[in-house]
Formats: structure tokens, C-alpha cells, sequence
């Protein structure tokens, strides 16, 4: 269910007292590993100094290929320019303050992840109440499964004032002997104890137990933006990718869009798919933004959405005060605001989004896996997956890791078989560009969309046919695109001469969220939770059943330029065994197996209810 999303309370400018960093947390950082992690909780942002310490002293005394993990919680943050205002009083920060404020977030409820100092710093910026924002770090809730299943805890934990109330369940899961405290007042909350442990327990169906990587070497099926993001994310972890794919070239299926539009679908009411939305949607335009413009891969000059029907004027007039809140993400604009943005007429107004643009796919592919770890082999037909003593057979290739990336076909193989993807192939059309035409300065979309011209034409589109699985090229799919841009303005006039077409197959869910995680092996997941089937709530205390080393990426519509960026950080971050840049509400909805566990509550007068569950204890052994 929506309900409507509530803007973050912009806080004041703060008392820039900063938690004091002793010697002991930088000797227990000079003893990590190489390749250690080291992980901090902190309550209250603020003015970002602590986060900045810690991050001078990690790259002065940590070993050079560690990773300092930070994350922090806000319900209150300081606008950029606040924020800016006040490093102004810590010189000794400078260098890092000016990194900070370029990749300083739009101040949205929720996660925001930032990296730094090339992976070695990770920021996950928490907005909103800290009691919920922690919770998002729990695996189910439970105090004892939570331990056996749980690999990664805070190691030290920063408080900024007194220990918020209620937050004693997280400070206990979340900690293991030897968690530290540090803080700037006294801690008045008991931390042990606490009746709340045994509350809000969830079943824990969506966590893998992944067992250890002998090597760092893993197979991705599919040279698309997913599996180009997702190579991208792993190599730069270290991770030696084969990237096959059955086309000539990268981005051979609907990922070869040359121009294709930046388009989130914002709202202001939040649920699964719109809180992901904006929170990959952000993610995205820091990633985009930061390509270096020598590689003509982006315009980000903004989009405008028309509001071409009753139902999206609707929607539109809906967001007025949330775009108030956040102006960064957009705003309503006029007939007239629109002429002078776009530099055509219309005749609706609409919606101007200035983080939003164009992508030239094809060129993004390629940057993304021009990366010496990363080895794409073309003409790749590959029509099954075996496992032989933990390796995973794809061709004449082996690795103990595999990932899913190949669209619309990720469901041909009898792991993957069960997962409910559809086929929806598309068209776009190329038209000459004219003199009024040639005046448009960024993509206009309405019911269609037309770009900017390049290369002396504009790429507008596009049609969706469902329920076929085949590329088509019909004269009837340029003609529907011909008319949506001709409703879109009467700029675009009908000598805009036909001159070529574009086909791809796009790959949604029932859902319109990604696949993103682990596969589940379909028979033994539906008989170890087919005890939900007759309450949907009931708590077992059982992981999932995964296959090994087995992944997906896939489904992403026609949204993959904002989504996959996110998906495959979080998919890299699950593999490399690293904690998770992702809210738990988020991981469930993107889990493959969500759909079993949809299966299991619709079939509720069909389930077995008597199909055992495996016990934890012989899970563990399996995942050993």
C-alpha cells in the first residue's frame, strides 16, 4: 500500500562539538588484515566531522586496500549550503569536505550510498529516525538467529548526544564482543535486556547463506547495462569477469539504444517500487554525472514530462508540495516555462526534471568494461547451467560464480525456469531532422518521447508489444511513434522524414521491480517455507534455500539506466561478502524468490502443511 512520502526535517546548524577518535580505534585499524573491513555505527551526522575524521585518519594509518565502512544516521541533516558553511570552521578537512559536498545527496527519507577514496571509504547516509533506520539493518529480528546468520557488525559505535530511546535491539544485534563505544555525552539507555528483542521478528526467507569464494573469479551471462554494471562493480572489487554474451558486441540486445532518456517514474506517495525508485534514480546521477564528459556518453541537462492525460496532470499536480520540499528533484512548469526550456512549443505544461537526460547506451557498455580484469567474449549461445563439484559449467567456461544478466532470457534455464519474467519488444524510430525540429535543447516525453537531434536526426519512440518474445519491425510501430510525437508539439511537423528504426526486447516483472539476488533452488525453497501458507506472518527461523553461487540481474524494463547502477552495487557488495548498502525492506523486494513466497500465500489451500523446514543447524553445514 502508498502512503504519502514525508520530507526530512532540514536541520539547524549544530553544536560542532565531534566525537573524540583515541589512539586505541587507530591501533585496532593498523592491526586489519590486508583487504579487512572496518565498520562504524554512528547516531547523528550533524556536521559531518566525524565522518571526515575518521576518514583523514582511515588513509593516514589503515592498511591501502582496506575498506572503512561508515554508517551513519540523520533525522535532522543540514542542507548543502549549511553544511558547507559550517566546514568552513575545520580547515584541517578541506580536501574532504569538498568531496563530500560534490557527492552530497538530495536529502530524501532513506539510504543514500557514497563512495570515496576509490572504494576505500563507503558512506551509507541514513535519513530519518534512527530506531527505523537501523532496523533496516537487521537480517530478521531475532536474537539468536540473527548471530548465526550475520556476518558483519559495527565495530565501534559513535553517539552524538544521548543514546536514542528504543534503540537497544539494533545496538545488541548489530554489535558482537569487542564493539566499541564512543560518545560525546553519557549514555543514559540501559543496553541489555530489553523485552524488544523477541518483537518484529521476521522470517528470514531472503537471506543466503553464501558460502566462502576459493577465488575471485565469476561468469556473467548477459553484456547488457546489467551485466556491464555489475562486471564494473566486481572488478573494481578485484573480482577477475568473464563476461560472455551471444551477440557480436556489447549491448547487442535492448541495451543498444544510442540515446536513450534518463526517466525515473518519481511519486510523492511511497511504496516498494517508488521508494527504490528514487533512491536508484539518485544513485544513477551520481554515477552518471562523474563519467568524464571526453567519453560523450551523457547529456544531463534535464528532461521535461508533458502532462498528456488526465491521469498523469493528476499525478503531477500531487507532487507540487513534496518537489517544494526537495527542488533538487524537479518542479511543475508552464506552457512558457516549458517553450524556454525546451526551446519548443507545447501545449500542456508538465513536469521538468533537471537531474534527468540522455544516455547513449551502447558507448556506456563499453566504458563500463573497459577494466583490465574484465574479459567480454562474444557469440555465446548458451542454453544451460551445470554445477559439478561446486563450479558452475557454462560453455567451455568454470568459476564458483555466475550472475544472470541476460534480459528477457534469464528464465531459460531449468535454476532459473520459475522466475516470472516477460518479453516486451519495442521499437524506436529515427526521423530527419528539420529546422523547427532542430531547436528542441532536451528530450520532451509525454505518452512518447523525442530526443535532441544528433547526427542530424531525432530518436523518438516507443511502441511496447506484450506477449511476444521476438523481435519485430513493422512500418505500423514507426507510424504510432510518428503520431506520439506529433501530440507531443507542433514543433515536430510531418516532414520529419523516416530514416531508420531501432528494435529491443525489454524484460519486466508482475511487479515492475528488478530481479536482484541470489536464485533460489524452486523445490526445496517452496517445501521449507510452505508453512507460510497458512499465515503469510508466522515466524520460522529458517534462511533461505539458495543455490551456490548462483545470481541474478535482469527485469528491469524500461528502466534499466536508473536501476542497474544501484542493483549491481548491492549485487557486487553480496558476492564480495560485504555489508549491505541496501534498507532489508529493499532486499525483499527485489529478491527472486519473492515471487515463491507470493506462490506460497496464494496457494494457501494447496500447501503441504506438513513439509518440514530444514533446521538452521544443517543449513550452516550446508553453507560451510
Amino acid at each position: 500500500m502508498s502512503h504519502p512520502f514525508i520530507p526530512v526535517v532540514i536541520g539547524k546548524l549544530p553544536d560542532p562539538t565531534p566525537v573524540v577518535i583515541n589512539e586505541g580505534l587507530i591501533a585496532r585499524w593498523q592491526q586489519l588484515k590486508s583487504g579487512g573491513q572496518f565498520i562504524i555505527g554512528e547516531i547523528g551526522f550533524s556536521n559531518a566531522v566525524n565522518f571526515l575524521n575518521c576518514w583523514q585518519l582511515w588513509l593516514q594509518h589503515a592498511p591501502s586496500d582496506a575498506q572503512l565502512i561508515f554508517f551513519s544516521n540523520e533525522v535532522n541533516p543540514l542542507s548543502a549550503r549549511d553544511l558547507a558553511e559550517c566546514l568552513k570552521t575545520y580547515p584541517q578537512f578541506s580536501d574532504l569536505s569538498a568531496r563530500l559536498l560534490a557527492k552530497y545527496p538530495v536529502l530524501t527519507p532513506g539510504f543514500h550510498h557514497l563512495d570515496f577514496a576509490d572504494g576505500r571509504i563507503r558512506l551509507t547516509l541514513m535519513l530519518g529516525e534512527a530506531v527505523a533506520c537501523f532496523n533496516e539493518l537487521h537480517l530478521c529480528g531475532d536474537h539468536v538467529l540473527e548471530k548465526q546468520l550475520r556476518n558483519h557488525y559495527i565495530d565501534t559505535w559513535l553517539i552524538n548526544g544521548n543514546f536514542p530511546a528504543g534503540l537497544e535491539k539494533s545496538f545488541q544485534l548489530l554489535s558482537k564482543q569487542g564493539t566499541t563505544l564512543y560518545s560525546s555525552e553519557s549514555i543514559n539507555s540501559t543496553l541489555s535486556g530489553s523485552d524488544t528483542l523477541y518483537k518484529g521478528r521476521k522470517t528470514p526467507w531472503h537471506v543466503y547463506l553464501k558460502k566462502p569464494s576459493k577465488d575471485k573469479h565469476a561468469i556473467i551471462i548477459g553484456a547488457g547495462l546489467g551485466g556491464c554494471f555489475t562486471a564494473q562493480a566486481l572488478a573494481k572489487r578485484g573480482w577477475k569477469i568473464t563476461l560472455l554474451d551471444a551477440g557480436g558486441e556489447v549491448a547487442s540486445g535492448a541495451s543498444g539504444n544510442n540515446q536513450a532518456v534518463l526517466y525515473p517514474k518519481l511519486s510523492a506517495f511511497s511504496s516498494p517500487l517508488t521508494a527504490f525508485m528514487l533512491s536508484a534514480y539518485l544513485y544513477a546521477h551520481q554515477i552518471y554525472k562523474n563519467i568524464p564528459t571526453d567519453y560523450c556518453i551523457a547529456e544531463l541537462e534535464g528532461i521535461v514530462q508533458l502532462n498528456y492525460s488526465h491521469r498523469e496532470a493528476i499525478a503531477q499536480r500531487s507532487m507540487g508540495a513534496w518537489l517544494n520540499a526537495y527542488p533538487e528533484l524537479g518542479r511543475l512548469v508552464t506552457i512558457e516555462q516549458i517553450l524556454e526550456l525546451t526551446g519548443v512549443e507545447v501545449e500542456k505544461d508538465g513536469l521538468f526534471l533537471p537531474l534527468s537526460g540522455w544516455i547513449n547506451c551502447q558507448a556506456l557498455c563499453h566504458y563500463l568494461i573497459d577494466h583490465p580484469l574484465i574479459n567480454f567474449i562474444p557469440h555465446q549461445s548458451i542454453s544451460r547451467l551445470e554445477n559439478i563439484n561446486g563450479l558452475w559449467h557454462v560453455n567451455n567456461h568454470r568459476a564458483e560464480t555466475v550472475v544472470i544478466t541476460n534480459g528477457y532470457k534469464a528464465n531459460q534455464f531449468s535454476q532459473t525456469a520459475h522466475l516470472p519474467l516477460k518479453a516486451i519488444p519495442g521499437q524506436i524510430t529515427y526521423v530527419a531532422a528539420t529546422l523547427a525540429s532542430s531547436k528542441l535543447k532536451i528530450p520532451l516525453c509525454g505518452a512518447g518521447h523525442i530526443l535532441p537531434v544528433r547526427q542530424n536526426s531525432h530518436a523518438l519512440g516507443a511502441t511496447y508489444h506484450q506477449g511476444i518474445n521476438s523481435l519485430i519491425n513493422t512500418q505500423q510501430d514507426d507510424l504510432i511513434n510518428l503520431a506520439k510525437m506529433g501530440e507531443l508539439s507542433t514543433s515536430f511537423a510531418k516532414n520529419n522524414a523516416i530514416i531508420d528504426n531501432w528494435q529491443g526486447i525489454r524484460a519486466a516483472t508482475p511487479d515492475y521491480l528488478p530481479l536482484v539476488g541470489s536464485v533460489a533452488d524452486e523445490e526445496g525453497f517452496l517445501r521449507r517455507f510452505a508453512g507460510l501458507s497458512s499465515n503469510s506472518k508466522r515466524w520460522l527461523p529458517y534462511a533461505g534455500d539458495f543455490y551456490d553461487g548462483l545470481y541474478i540481474c535482469a527485469g528491469f524494463g524500461s528502466r534499466g539506466l536508473t536501476t542497474a547502477p544501484l542493483c549491481s552495487e548491492w549485487l557486487a557488495s553480496l558476492i564480495n561478502d560485504e555489508p549491505s548498502c541496501l534498507p532489508e525492506s529493499f532486499i525483499r523486494a527485489l529478491s527472486p524468490a519473492r515471487f515463491l513466497i507470493k506462490s506460497i500465500i496464494k496457494k494457501s489451500n494447496h500447501s503441504p502443511q506438513s513439509a518440514a523446514a530444514r533446521p538452521i543447524a544443517v543449513m550452516k553445514s550446508e553453507a560451510a
